[in-house]
């Protein structure tokens, strides 16, 4: 029996006990798995990247994720992408989270490769329900990290809705409360993200305009609307009553021709007793916007109010009772007080 310690052999060895020529050692072995290991890991980065810079690293792929963080509402996100620019000169009322509609459906339909880095992708989608679809034109700018594909948008998709609010200054769009700082009747550039649905809209007490629905799905033009604001049924309630109280106050005075009023008559015959007036018949108002901004007009409306009155007979001396329905007309320049009143001027 042997009681020293057993050599162990780590390869084909010759009787000997040396290695034979042509067998890789330990080292050798360890050597070529690993660099075959490398250049397995080097064809899956190589693929990677391909693979990332023809899709997420894409021309498609960057207006995805331009699109993406629309349908998150990420403005922040959106104005820090290459290419979209932010106009200083226009309002940003609307980059806000809740300013935004939603954006759905969203499906890529053309990747366009124009030549010199320029792609033109077009997306469809559905923007508040409604279908649509927008063509960007994007840039390639280089290499990101030497690796990935880099892109910037030619036409930026922050682009400009060209706003005039008739006879207001302040109005809502998408439910987000806007005032027109450039005035009523003017233009008021407010700037929009595209794709996106703008649905204008005005409601205060005495004004008020109908729902309208702007989409806007280009970039490369400006977009114009005209907000109508018209006089609200209390607006005209309340027209009505200040002129019901204005006549009411004319048939109040017992004269033939009551002062600065609407109505009068002249009477041949000597009045005896002082004469009774009443309105039978108020106008009914319409009210329509004035030529300047923020003037409103009562256009012609007619009236009656009755008479009584009785009358001595210059040719005789007979004494009788006169009663007569007489006709006016009334029109109005109605105007708003620092207070929130109404100011009826006639015309």
């Amino acid at each position: 029996m042997t009681t020293g310690a057993v050599e162990e052999t780590t390869g084909p060895q010759h009787p000997s006990g040396e290695r034979m020529p042509g067998v890789p050692g330990p080292r050798a072995r360890f050597a070529v798995t690993w660099g075959v290991a490398l250049g397995l890991l080097l064809v899956a980065f190589a693929a990677a990247i391909i693979t990332l810079n023809s899709t997420v690293y894409s021309a498609s792929g960057f207006v995805s994720a331009y699109l993406q963080s629309l349908s998150r509402h990420d403005v922040a996100s959106i104005v820090a992408m290459p290419g979209v620019d932010v106009d200083d000169e226009a309002d940003d009322a609307l980059l806000r989270r809740d300013a935004l509609a939603r954006l759905s459906q969203v499906e890529l339909v053309d990747d366009e490769n124009r030549g010199d880095g320029e792609h033109h992708v077009t997306f469809s989608y559905r923007i508040d329900g409604l279908p649509g679809q927008t063509t960007f034109a994007v840039q390639h700018t280089g290499a990101r990290l030497g690796l990935f594909n880099a892109w910037e948008f030619i036409q930026s998709p922050l682009t400009t809705v060209e706003v005039v609010p008739r006879n207001t200054v302040e109005f809502e769009v998408n439910g987000v409360p806007v005032v027109a700082t450039s005035g009523a009747g003017e233009i008021n550039p407010l700037q929009v993200l595209v794709p996106g649905a703008y649905s204008f809209s005005h409601e205060s007490l005495y004004l008020e305009a109908e729902e309208t629905v702007l989409p806007v799905t280009a970039t490369d033009r400006v977009a114009r609307f005209v907000l109508n604001v018209t006089a609200s049924d209390a607006f005209e309630d309340a027209v009505e009553e200040e002129l019901a109280a204005y006549l009411d106050r004319c048939a109040e005075e017992e004269v033939l021709q009551p002062t600065g009023c609407p109505f009068g008559k002249q009477i041949a015959n000597r009045v005896v007793a002082p004469p009774q007036w009443e309105v039978s018949d108020y106008p009914r108002v319409e009210i329509v916007p004035g030529e300047q901004i923020g003037t409103w007009i009562v256009p012609p409306a007619h009236g009656a109010a009755r008479l009584d009155v009785d009358v001595m007979s210059l040719f005789d001396g007979s004494i009788a009772s006169f009663s007569e329905e007489v006709p006016f007309t009334v029109s109005y320049l109605v105007t708003f007080t620092a207070d929130g009143g109404l100011t009826l001027t006639p015309r």
